[in-house]
């Protein structure tokens, strides 16, 4: 197992319960489908790694190899994001017109922090992936989306390293189960935030 810092990122679907019930299942299943595969090329083209899905999310990390200057990684992890709104905003429209009333949305979470990396689960059983607070903290920050109203929520630590052309507006600090200091979180600000 290694230890490295890196940049998390959890990629979760709204409403995915009630599209599930409404849709066919072979339509539904075709839908997200194309969604998991499109906004894995999103992430893949912006240098990411995809770690996981899990049920209706998606987790990707980046690791930032000099850490005195993370701030080139944390671009292109907020690029990424930028386009995963820009996708799903592209699939909202394309589920709209075939299924009247459904609307298509996601909610995604950005942190940076240490991680530890190696084979997880049983002698029969095991996957690559990384843990650590850090992961925890994003998929935290993820369900706060739903309860602030943002598609993208991210930790002061991206915000503070972000690049000039990306904004941010504070939503305070929040506690974080199994800390014992709270989180300052930021909301991404973007041209029209639909999250819901």
């Amino acid at each position: 197992m290694s230890n490295e810092l890196v940049v998390v990122l959890v990629c979760d679907i709204r409403n995915y319960t009630s599209m599930s019930e409404s849709l066919s299942g072979e339509d539904f299943t075709q839908f997200i489908s194309e969604w998991f595969r499109q906004a894995s090329e999103v992430i893949e083209n912006h240098e990411g790694t995809i770690d996981k899905f899990i049920g209706d999310a998606v987790m990707a990390y980046w690791v930032v190899r000099n850490r005195g200057e993370p701030a080139g990684i944390i671009n292109e992890a907020l690029r990424a994001t930028s386009d995963l709104i820009d996708l799903a905003t592209a699939f909202s429209r394309r589920l709209g017109v075939k299924f009247e009333g459904h609307e298509f949305r996601i909610g995604v979470a950005l942190n940076m922090g240490q991680a530890v990396f190696g084979n997880i689960g049983t002698s029969e059983i095991q996957s690559f992936t990384i843990v650590g607070d850090s992961v925890n903290v994003t998929f935290r920050l993820e369900s706060l989306t739903k309860e602030k109203g943002r598609s993208v929520i991210v930790s002061a630590t991206i915000a503070e390293n972000a690049g000039p052309q990306f904004a941010f507006e504070s939503l305070g600090q929040v506690e974080v189960k199994g800390r014992r200091e709270p989180v300052s979180i930021l909301a991404l600000e973007l041209p029209s935030d639909t999250a819901g």
